[in-house]
């Protein structure tokens, strides 16, 4: 049986999201990063992924396809924010889940996706 705690994390800071999926990974978290903003949608809609945490910020991002999948599939959504970013808590025409601010303090972020994780599986059953 595949991992249920599967996680898509989409960032341009290649090397953020490889600390990120590793430390995710020992949380037993199984991780999927992606750093084209362009393929987040397609990506999400073909994943079986549990949560979704995406930077709405990155370079062909497509806010109102994510938001489909998110409708769809009934997928929390945690936005990824740089200090500078003008987002907050809307994508397309959906409220995000959650929002974590970098720099990413990775205990935070493994806290803050169990949470989402435990209350999606909670109310998907």
């Amino acid at each position: 049986m595949a991992n249920e705690k599967t996680i898509l994390i989409c960032d341009e800071d290649s090397a953020g999201l490889q600390e990120w999926a590793t430390a995710l990974g020992q949380s037993g978290f199984e991780v999927t990063t992606l750093t084209n903003g362009g393929q987040v949608a397609q990506v999400a809609r073909q994943g079986n992924h549990a949560v979704i945490v995406v930077n709405p910020d990155m370079q062909g991002f497509d806010a109102d396809a994510l938001c489909q999948v998110k409708q769809e599939r009934g997928l929390p959504v945690v936005l990824l924010l740089d200090a500078q970013s003008t987002s907050r808590n809307i994508f397309g025409a959906c409220a995000a889940d959650d929002v974590v601010e970098k720099p990413v303090h990775v205990g935070n972020l493994t806290t803050l996706l169990n949470k989402q994780y435990t209350w999606n599986k909670a109310v998907k059953e």
